[in-house]
Protein backbone atom coordinates (compact mmCIF):
# COMPACT_ATOMS: atom_id res chain seq x y z
CA UNK A 1 0.00 0.00 0.00
CA UNK A 2 2.44 2.56 0.90
CA UNK A 3 4.16 1.98 -2.91
CA UNK A 4 0.67 3.31 -4.14
CA UNK A 5 0.69 6.19 -2.30
CA UNK A 6 4.21 7.09 -2.84
CA UNK A 7 3.47 6.67 -6.78
CA UNK A 8 0.61 8.87 -6.31
CA UNK A 9 2.18 11.31 -4.47
CA UNK A 10 4.64 11.45 -7.54
CA UNK A 11 2.46 11.43 -10.03
CA UNK A 12 0.91 14.49 -8.27
CA UNK A 13 4.18 15.99 -8.06
CA UNK A 14 4.76 15.57 -11.53
CA UNK A 15 1.83 17.15 -12.92
CA UNK A 16 2.32 20.39 -10.43
CA UNK A 17 5.47 20.56 -12.24
CA UNK A 18 3.91 20.36 -15.68
CA UNK A 19 1.29 22.85 -14.79
CA UNK A 20 3.94 25.51 -13.09
CA UNK A 21 6.05 24.92 -16.95
CA UNK A 22 2.98 25.61 -19.09
CA UNK A 23 1.71 28.63 -16.26
CA UNK A 24 5.10 30.49 -16.74
CA UNK A 25 5.59 29.67 -20.13
CA UNK A 26 2.30 31.66 -20.78
CA UNK A 27 2.50 34.70 -18.65
CA UNK A 28 6.04 34.82 -20.89
CA UNK A 29 4.28 35.17 -24.02
CA UNK A 30 1.76 37.52 -22.21
CA UNK A 31 4.06 39.69 -20.65
CA UNK A 32 5.46 42.70 -23.05
CA UNK A 33 8.67 43.43 -20.91
CA UNK A 34 11.53 41.45 -22.06
CA UNK A 35 13.09 41.10 -18.33
CA UNK A 36 9.30 40.11 -17.29
CA UNK A 37 9.62 37.16 -20.05
CA UNK A 38 13.23 36.68 -19.26
CA UNK A 39 12.05 36.52 -15.49
CA UNK A 40 9.37 34.10 -16.49
CA UNK A 41 11.41 31.91 -18.79
CA UNK A 42 14.04 31.21 -16.26
CA UNK A 43 10.84 30.09 -13.60
CA UNK A 44 9.85 27.78 -15.99
CA UNK A 45 13.43 26.12 -16.49
CA UNK A 46 13.16 26.25 -12.54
Amino acid sequence: MQGNAALEALRQAINLEQRGYKFYLEVAKRTSDSRGQEMFRSLADD
